[in-house]
């Protein structure tokens, strides 16, 4: 799959290498489709108690 032509939402990212590798464990193990996995994104939740100093 070549994902630099995946689309994105705007506070969609693609999953870190951590994210990725619990995303494919769930796929081996049968709890999500190949599919689901390889669709699969981070989303931007902002949290109001939180703020970026950055």
């Amino acid at each position: 799959m070549v994902t630099a032509l995946l689309q994105l939402a705007p506070l969609e990212l693609r999953l870190d290498d951590d994210e990725r590798a619990a995303v494919d464990a769930l796929a081996a193990l049968g709890m999500v489709s190949a599919g689901e996995a390889a669709r699969a994104t981070a989303r931007i939740e902002p949290w109001r108690p939180l703020r970026s100093t950055g």
